[in-house]
């Protein structure tokens, strides 16, 4: 356990082999050492809530952390603003743009990618496109020229 950017980390990976052998003694730690906790583990990382007395208190300030969660999620979108990424498309939304999903993005729980291209895009396909807007956990993207392959005329 260590504490950086004045949050405990604990390296807490529920995917490992280690995580079910030593699940009694891991949960022992984090009961006695720090029942809040920060894994950077998978993605972007998450929160461990390790003690009843917290669980509770954060199910009663549910809306509070919601709201928090809100900005804190549009303000990384806002972020991405600039950056390249690869948008699985899901749907064609007519005039040009399509929705879809870029990596960081989980159906049903997190935003969508918009993405405007000027050639024809079906749902499966994989674009990668350039971030140029957000609204709130929303992004949209110019979709990016494919590169030629070697003998491509167009």
């Amino acid at each position: 356990m260590t504490v950086a950017d004045g949050r405990t980390t604990f390296p807490l990976d529920q995917h490992a082999p280690e995580y079910r052998q030593r699940f009694e003694e891991l949960a022992g730690e984090l009961h006695a050492r720090c029942p809040v906790a920060w894994s950077d583990k998978h993605d972007d990382g998450f929160w461990v809530v390790a003690s009843h007395e917290r669980v509770f208190e954060i199910a009663r300030r549910a809306d509070e952390l919601s709201d928090i969660a809100e900005e804190v999620m549009a303000q990384r979108a806002a972020d991405r603003v600039g950056e390249t990424v690869e948008v699985l498309i899901e749907e064609d939304l007519g005039g040009q743009l399509y929705e879809g999903r870029s990596a960081h993005q989980a159906p049903e729980v997190d935003g969508v990618t918009t993405v405007a291209s000027p050639v024809p895009l079906a749902a499966g396909d994989m674009v990668g496109a350039r971030v140029t807007g957000s609204e709130g956990v929303d992004l949209t993207a110019d979709a990016r020229p494919a590169p030629r392959r070697p003998g491509q005329t167009r």
